[in-house]
């Protein structure tokens, strides 16, 4: 059993005096807001749940059973922040890990405002040591009140009073291999909002290969998404090590030329070497992005970092955007 209550207090000044009104409108801002607005966001929440579990033998083999039901409470006060740029700000991906987030942003430019209630169920499959062989995990959010703080002032507040249903299930397929899948379903709608299917090979550390296939659907079957994503850390000798990720959209469809086919996303590969005492990173990126014109257009960028273990380092924190890109990634420095 747990019980975790937990207080929040942010506090965000800016200082815009020399921000262009360009930049404002391009963020979706008034140009004649306050050079130095400010904004204080208190929070509370509260995470609690059961730990059950139960022994049981199966082919000789000793296994423990757990069902861990769970509820999380989140109450944020409305703060109105329509005076307040919106730089970094963007919404995460709705996720099993969503339903215990404290807001529902990314960046500090945006502080969800909440009154809601998470409840989840998960069950596991352990080993007689603890390690897991299996899992599957599915919640839902209720909403006491409309979510009003918005990413532009232009938006208009989520008013539904209860999320989409989102599950998950893993597995240990064997000792190198994991197979895991989630689904989204929209209960309102009636229809399935988002499936994933990723298998990953791990044989040793620092040694992983991900292969992953993502459907999200849409009201609209133009606005569907359909993606595979390959990504991989190698070791090619005792000091270095391969990496590199492919992101691809199928049936995409070209907003220069109308036609439909499958396009890059994302692509980037690089190399790493460390020793005992330094490192080395570099890594090509190359991703789409929005031209002027509102097509698409690519921009690339080449990543390149040294590390003196236990002093500092120099150059772009690849690191970092390694973890976040390659699933099982480990940063070796």
């Amino acid at each position: 059993t747990f019980l975790v209550p937990k207080a929040t207090l942010h506090f965000t000044r800016y200082a815009l005096d020399r921000t262009e009104p360009d930049k404002l409108r391009a963020c979706g801002e008034a140009s004649s807001m306050d050079d130095a607005p400010s904004r204080l966001n208190p929070g509370f929440s509260l995470d609690g749940g059961l730990f059950l579990h139960r022994p049981f033998t199966w082919r000789d083999r000793s296994l423990i059973h757990t069902i861990e039901p769970r509820f999380y409470y989140l109450h944020v006060p409305f703060v109105r922040q329509d005076d307040v740029p919106g730089f970094d700000a963007s919404r995460f991906s709705f996720s099993f890990a969503q339903l215990f987030r404290e807001d529902r942003f990314a960046g500090r430019d945006r502080v969800g405002d909440a009154n809601q209630m998470t409840l989840a169920l998960t069950s596991r499959l352990l080993d007689e040591r603890g390690g897991e062989l299996g899992r599957a995990s599915i919640g839902q959010i209720r909403y006491f009140r409309d979510r009003e703080v918005t990413l532009k002032p232009t938006d208009q507040p989520e008013t539904a009073s209860s999320s989409d249903v989102v599950a998950e299930a893993g597995a240990q397929l064997a000792r190198r291999w994991r197979l895991r899948a989630g689904l989204q379903h929209d209960p309102d709608a009636g229809r399935t909002v988002k499936n994933t299917l990723s298998v990953r090979y791990q044989p040793r550390k620092r040694s992983v290969l991900n292969a992953t296939y993502r459907l999200v659907r849409d009201i609209n079957p133009d606005n569907t998404i359909e993606q595979v994503d390959l990504s991989f850390a190698w070791p090619i000798g005792a000091h270095w090590r391969a990496v590199g990720r492919w992101n691809l959209a199928l049936n995409k469809e070209d907003k220069a030329s109308g036609e439909e086919g499958n396009k890059t996303l994302e692509a980037f590969g690089g190399l790493e070497y460390e020793s005992c005492c330094w490192g080395f990173r570099a890594v090509a990126r190359r991703f789409l992005s929005g031209g002027d014109d509102g097509r698409d257009s690519y921009s690339t960028g080449i990543f390149l970092q040294f590390e003196f273990k236990g002093l500092t380092s120099v150059g772009h924190l690849t690191g970092a955007f390694l973890e976040r890109s390659i699933p099982g990634y480990e940063n070796a420095f």
